[in-house]
């Protein structure tokens, strides 16, 4: 077959084909390189916007690009697990929290669920260096055998949050408080 100049429709570079090649819809580009080139991406005839799309996080506003999947599953609102939590506590939370029950939840509860108290109790820890100020073990915040004691109880609220009124306690010793056992009133006002 007689060879033909063609020019390449990626990089614009002349090179030599036959006419058969171009007859049969071939020979429009100079090599495999600028073949494989043509096809990716927007090139690409079967192009449907690539894999992830732009979002902007519902709560901290910030652009981030999850997949079409995920958006697709009704994810890909947050940019990041920080703030998922945060969106789902909030949708969790109230009329929509599956466990609702008409707003019965009591005061106590609220106020021990509140970012104030949580604070409050992480510099508890802090303060009593880890320790049970009864018996003097040691214990982890991961420790679920230790409680936060009010001295003056949670009932008074202008004591609530005064860290001054908080003491750390092992749970045997925090029982032992709140006990008929416990005549000397020991961490009790």
């Amino acid at each position: 077959m007689a060879k033909v100049i063609s020019q390449c429709k990626l990089c614009e570079k002349e090179f030599e084909t036959t006419g058969y090649r171009i007859s049969v819809g071939r020979g429009k580009y100079c090599s495999h390189s600028c073949s494989a080139k043509a096809r990716t991406g927007k090139r690409n005839p079967n192009w449907r916007g690539g894999r992830h799309v732009e979002r902007t996080c519902v709560i901290c506003g910030k652009t981030f690009y999850p997949t079409k999947y995920q958006v697709g599953d009704g994810n890909g609102r947050t940019c990041s697990d920080e703030c998922r939590h945060i969106e789902h506590s909030s949708l969790m939370s109230g009329e929509n929290a599956p466990l609702w029950k008409g707003g019965i939840t009591s005061e106590k509860q609220l106020f021990y669920s509140r970012r104030e108290w949580l604070s409050l109790v992480k510099k508890v820890w802090k303060r009593d260096k880890s320790t049970c100020q009864s018996c003097g073990i040691k214990g982890k915040r991961e420790n679920w055998l230790f409680d936060v004691h009010h001295i003056i109880p949670v009932d008074v609220e202008e004591f609530r949050l005064d860290i001054d009124n908080l003491v750390l306690l092992c749970h045997e010793c925090h029982l032992f408080v709140h006990s008929n056992e416990n005549v000397g009133e020991i961490f009790i006002q």
